[in-house]
């Protein structure tokens, strides 16, 4: 007789049953995704931090600020939602709509819904 892949009781009915209900399913498949959860919860922190500090700076009119100023309010550089190549070859990094713009050595804040922003 096999058991459970969850709770190890014996499991009674179909040949090719694996699991005595829906919550011992539930609760393995869960128990399987909860490495991968943490680590993608840690990355969406650090992407909506960055977001969040883009946000209160752009807000505040600090359209060009340098990369150390960023760093000193716990801006983390390692991951973005997406890079977008301009046809200057520039490129603009994005943490969701707000981006920021290398112009020699100076980043600036760039809103995605304002395209125009993007030619300053």
């Amino acid at each position: 007789m096999r058991n459970c892949y969850y709770c190890q009781k014996p499991l009674a009915g179909r040949s090719d049953k694996k699991f005595c209900n829906y919550l011992c399913r539930s609760s393995f498949h869960n128990q399987l995704q909860q490495h991968t959860g943490i680590s993608l919860r840690k990355v969406d922190s650090i992407l909506r931090n960055n977001r969040r500090l883009l946000k209160e700076m752009y807000e505040e009119g600090m359209i060009r600020v340098q990369q150390n100023q960023l760093a000193a309010r716990g801006f983390d550089f390692s991951y973005l939602t997406r890079q977008m190549i301009l046809p200057e070859g520039s490129a603009v990094n994005y943490w969701y709509e707000f981006g920021l713009k290398d112009e020699n050595g100076t980043n600036v804040i760039v809103r995605e819904s304002s395209p125009s922003e993007l030619n300053r």
